[in-house]
């Protein structure tokens, strides 16, 4: 590889990462806080006592901590794909195509 090249594949790599990041961020947290609400309606008639609000959000921290943990591999995954469509769609994917980019080297 030529300086140059180095050069498009290290700025390829950083838009890529970046973007990829991006979707991860915000699928993660969709995710978890549709999964949080979800569970929080189901159990809010059970909430009740003095510190009942402190209790609760003690909970839904723990909770958020571990249904993350659990969800990022599906996150990952749908963030992938959320990005090579996002690619197609601005026509980035084409362009990559025409300058000699594989789909090997995408997925890498």
């Amino acid at each position: 590889m030529t300086s140059g090249q180095q050069d498009i594949a290290g700025h390829l790599d950083r838009h890529l990462t970046t973007e990829l990041g991006r979707l991860f961020a915000a699928t993660l947290g969709g995710v978890v806080l549709i999964y949080l609400v979800i569970d929080f309606a189901d159990r809010a008639h059970g909430f009740h006592g003095r510190a009942w609000g402190k209790s609760v959000l003690e909970l839904y921290a723990n909770k958020a901590a571990v249904v993350s943990y659990q969800l990022a591999p599906a996150a990952l995954i749908i963030a992938a794909a959320l990005l090579v469509t996002l690619l197609s769609r601005r026509g980035e994917l084409i362009a990559l195509y025409g300058l000699g980019v594989r789909p090997l080297r995408l997925a890498l």
